[in-house]
């Protein structure tokens, strides 16, 4: 009866079948705990739960093995439902390990019963064999989502090992409600390995995102824009840092990838836009943002590139006030030395510049006393400009400022009236820069001051001296 599923005659049998079972059971009790497997079982058919757990329970004491494997899983699945999901893996273990549409589908509650233990590394393993299982195939289309999710949730199983399963699945069952969660889980895992193309391009296969995959869109746009400026690949970086910036998923993400942006536009000399995103920056983050700092310095440095000079000082100024580091700061300085110097403030000008080379952190600071020499020298200082010069000259003997620096020196002691002093400067000029503009132009100004001062035939030797070096490297330049 059992077996031709006729269940209602078999539970009509059971004082019948109790009393056999009794007069032939071994001392093991076996037939006793068949006899309640058939009863226990036949009540599970009919939906007779109460009946047929009580059966159950009492067949599974009696038998050798702890119970037949179909009495454990019923069992099993009843704990599951009850909420009881310690006890349920207990029932569901030993049928697991047979290669059966049963077995898979005990897998299943096993992988169920550890994520809801939040034991996402076990659900992940169970899931997994659950899903390479191909005795039934809705079984394993909801293990290998429930696999996803287990992975997604922090199963400690290296994600590249889920992949091919999870490409699987989308291939596999594309119209399955499941198949958008399996694109999101891919997504994420992708992201998680900082494989940001990859993740966008899962993402681009959900029809209608949620409002978390849109976050993880923007992060991915965001952290592949950044890894593109980082190695040069500038016009590619720019399209992700733009879409990053005007999404509206997460403005906390927009807001820094407005900065990031602005540094792209500003390594593509495309000032205007360089100098809207940091605006946009500036506008949207917290006064507390720890990148505020270098938001302003970069604004700063994009006014000066425009010309802005008035702008570029108060962005400067203002970004050592904001507690910049102690190199940007001596940068910084330095900078709103050089837009002072620009808009004829030369005496503000020169003081800074001796403040940006006694700043802590400070680079560069050849460039800053080669400067203070030149605002020295238009505030008609030339001792004090020739004196300084001198100093540049033998303390930063590797200067690439030297050449220029020989120049200004000729024309201070010109301007002094040392016109010996002037010759024997420019000779240095000549000997260790021999193929300079600086040489050519101080060579050039010290005939014109020659000539000044009325020592006419001085200064037409210069002229001539000078013509006839540039006749010979005219000459030596179409040789080559």
């Amino acid at each position: 009866y059992f077996s031709g599923r006729m269940y209602e005659r078999v539970l009509a049998m059971e004082t019948q079948l109790m009393a056999a079972a009794e007069r032939i059971d071994s001392e093991e009790r076996y037939a006793r705990a068949e006899a309640l497997r058939l009863l226990g079982e036949s009540a599970h058919a009919l939906g007779d739960s109460r009946r047929a757990l009580s059966w159950l329970r009492r067949h599974a004491s009696m038998h050798p093995d702890g119970g037949e494997l179909s009495a454990r899983y019923i069992v099993g699945a009843s704990e599951y439902a009850e909420g009881n999901y310690s006890q349920a893996a207990e029932w569901m273990l030993p049928v697991s390990k047979e290669q059966n549409a049963l077995a898979q589908s005990a897998l299943l509650y096993l992988g169920q019963c550890s994520a809801k233990t939040r034991d996402y590394s076990a659900a992940a393993i169970y899931f997994d064999r659950a899903a390479r299982m191909e005795q039934d195939k809705q079984v394993a289309e909801t293990a290998l989502y429930n696999y996803a999710a287990a992975t997604a949730r922090g199963g400690n199983v290296p994600f590249g090992s889920a992949t091919d399963l999870l490409e699987e699945f989308a291939r596999r069952y594309p119209e399955s409600p499941y198949a958008p969660a399996v694109e999101e889980y891919l997504a994420t895992g992708y992201y998680r390995e900082h494989r940001y193309a990859d993740a966008l391009e899962r993402i681009g296969h959900i029809a209608n995102p949620s409002a978390e995959v849109l976050r993880l869109k923007q992060r991915a746009e965001y952290d592949l824009g950044a890894d593109l400026l980082a190695a040069g690949r500038t016009t590619m970086a720019r399209g992700y840092l733009q879409s990053a910036a005007d999404s509206r998923a997460d403005a906390s993400v927009s807001s820094q990838a407005c900065l990031w942006l602005g540094d792209c536009l500003y390594k593509m000399k495309d000032y205007k836009g360089a100098l809207s995103a940091y605006n946009r920056f500036l506008s949207s983050a917290s006064k507390a943002d720890a990148q505020r700092p270098l938001a302003l310095y970069n604004r700063a440095y994009t006014l000066f590139q425009t010309g802005d000079y008035a702008e570029a000082r108060a962005g400067f100024e203002q970004a050592v006030k904001a507690n910049l580091s102690p190199g940007l700061s001596a940068d910084a300085t330095l900078r709103t030395a050089d837009c002072l110097n620009f808009t004829g403030n030369v005496t503000q000008a020169l003081d800074t510049y001796r403040r940006a080379t006694a700043m802590q952190g400070a680079t560069g600071t050849d460039y800053a006393v080669f400067q203070t020499a030149n605002m020295l020298g238009v505030l008609g200082r030339n001792a004090e400009k020739a004196n300084t010069l001198e100093k540049l000259l033998k303390e930063r003997p590797g200067s690439s400022w030297c050449s220029s620096a020989l120049a200004e020196l000729a024309e201070a002691q010109q301007a002094m009236g040392d016109f010996n002093a002037a010759r024997t400067t420019i000779e240095r000029l000549r000997l260790n820069y021999p193929d300079s503009e600086q040489l050519r132009v101080a060579s050039l100004s010290m005939a014109d001051a020659l000539a000044d001062k009325g020592k006419t035939a001085e200064a037409i030797e210069a002229y001539e001296r000078l013509s006839r070096r540039q006749g010979q490297d005219s000459r030596g330049n179409r040789g080559l």
